[in-house]
């Protein structure tokens, strides 16, 4: 699906610079699915073991927060969760809470369309 508006645009293209950042070390596993965006590289930093993107119906946040958890387990790494500006979901946001993620730090950004 293509992006709609700009906003979602630069959310692509972050999304994309990330994967392609993380796609350089030769560990690194990347899921690309329709529901999830993440990529586990095995360094021991959670920049390099991230979630970048997600849009997961709430009957499988606990399952598929579970599956992410695992991957960073299983590798004994630090792993991370972003969220973008389409992702707001307090379920979500409580379930990771659940699992153990805690709040580094807010990021906000602006675009203007030219």
């Amino acid at each position: 699906m293509l992006p709609s508006n700009s906003a979602e645009i630069v959310e692509q293209v972050n999304t994309n610079a990330f994967v392609y950042f993380a796609s350089s070390h030769s560990e690194t596993k990347v899921t690309q699915r329709e529901d999830i965006t993440r990529y586990v590289s095995g360094l021991p930093h959670y920049i390099a073991n991230t979630v970048l993107k997600s849009d997961i119906r709430p009957e499988q946040l606990v399952d598929s927060i579970a599956e992410v958890v695992a991957d960073y387990q299983a590798l004994n790494v630090p792993g991370g969760w972003f969220f973008q500006t389409s992702q707001s979901n307090d379920s979500l946001r409580a379930e990771l809470e659940r699992a153990g993620f805690r709040k580094l730090f807010e990021n906000p950004g602006m675009i203007a369309d030219l």
